[in-house]
């Protein structure tokens, strides 16, 4: 990448049309002329959620002195920024107005920065500048609420929604009680682990239409793979290892296998005779490694600190979160995950651009049939929706 106001290599300008969000704006949100816009932007988003090829995993390891938390990305699609998101900024979900639903709207209390692939405001797993970490895994077994009264939001934007105004697991679980992820009509539904700077863990997945969490006592591994629900892989983990069975540590690549080697490596750390905390996270990560492993992510939660590697990009780098300008009259900072740097990458974000965000999107058409350009130009243009407050 060059100067920092030059958008990444990989997402150079891309040709731009008008934009059909423009279009619903101007039609005063007359919901017979903009609904079948509205149904096909719903129809993208859903299909923008990673599918059954991923086979993620997430962990918390944490030390007498360190708190980290690791996660790798296992897709078929390598591409995506890291995004820096501002505080005071007034935000209103997407995806509830197109079912007639109350809809959820909030004004960011932190900054975050976050993963993302399916644009801008859609993120994949982050950390906030309060230090919560939230992350996504595939769940097939997964049942999102039916309606009620609660206002909906879409299940990546849930992602955001957590960074923006929470610091706390506990805030977290909580909010279950004011907001509710549209169901949707495809299988792959999410299930999430979130991570605080006091060491708290919780599971989040949704079973049956309710959330289902656990944490502190509940959780005794901080460990969470796709496909599982989290007590079927305790309850896997406790039958092939020493947290109360037989010891036995599986090498497959299913979801309980997974698990188990990774809450195993967690327990097992010697820090008297293994490698830095860090660098056994990554270790952790290559044992779980997946041939569709494409992006390895540790978070030093204490010192705000963000470590990634890519299949494309094999080099370590890594970022200051602390050092970014989250208020939301400084311009939105982004970072092509893959572009060729190493080491300390804090000062090689530049500004965010309507065209950085449209390509990145665009690049995802390669991968699924039936997308329109008009789908894309409503994903791209959403984040124009958000208004800085102060």
């Amino acid at each position: 990448m060059g100067a920092l106001h030059e958008p990444p290599p990989l997402l150079k300008n891309t040709r731009s049309s008008a934009s059909p969000l423009s279009i619903l704006i101007s039609n005063g949100g007359n919901m017979k002329s903009i609904y079948p816009l509205f149904l096909l932007f719903l129809a993208i988003i859903a299909c923008l959620v990673p599918q059954d090829t991923q086979s993620c995993t997430s962990f918390c390891f944490e030390t007498e002195d360190e708190l980290l938390f690791g996660r790798s990305f296992d897709w078929h699609i390598g591409n995506g920024l890291v995004i820096v998101n501002k505080r005071n900024v007034s935000k209103k979900a997407w995806l509830g107005v197109i079912i007639d639903q109350p809809v959820a709207s909030w004004i960011s209390k932190y900054g975050s920065i976050t993963f993302n692939q399916a644009g801008r405001e859609l993120p994949f797993g982050g950390i906030n500048e309060a230090g919560l970490v939230v992350e996504e895994l595939l769940f097939r077994k997964g049942r999102y609420p039916s309606q009620d009264s609660r206002p909906a939001i879409g299940r990546l934007q849930w992602v955001q929604y957590q960074l923006d105004n929470y610091s706390t697991v506990n805030e977290v679980i909580a909010s279950d009680s004011h907001i509710r992820i549209v169901k949707p009509k495809r299988r792959n539904v999410l299930h999430y682990i979130a991570c605080d700077r006091g060491g708290n863990c919780a599971s989040i997945e949704f079973i049956d239409g309710k959330m289902v969490s656990h944490t502190k006592e509940t959780m005794p591994a901080k460990v969470i793979t796709n496909s599982y629900t989290y007590e079927q892989s305790i309850e896997y983990l406790r039958l092939h290892t020493g947290f109360g069975g037989k010891f036995h540590i599986p090498i497959g690549t299913d979801g309980l296998h997974r698990f188990t080697r990774a809450a195993n490596m967690l327990k097992t750390y010697d820090p008297g005779t293994s490698k830095s905390a860090i660098d056994y996270c990554f270790d952790v990560l290559s044992s779980v490694k997946q041939d569709n492993t494409l992006w390895n992510i540790v978070y030093d939660m204490k010192n705000f600190l963000i470590y990634f590697r890519t299949s494309e990009n094999h080099k370590m780098r890594y970022f200051d979160v602390r050092s970014f300008d989250f208020s939301c009259n400084a311009p939105v900072k982004v970072l092509d995950i893959n572009a060729e740097l190493s080491g300390n990458v804090t000062k090689k974000f530049c500004n965010y651009t309507k065209q950085i965000n449209r390509s990145l999107v665009q690049e995802l058409k390669h991968y699924y049939n039936n997308v329109s350009e008009e789908s894309i130009e409503l994903i791209s243009q959403a984040p124009e929706r958000t208004t800085c407050i102060r």
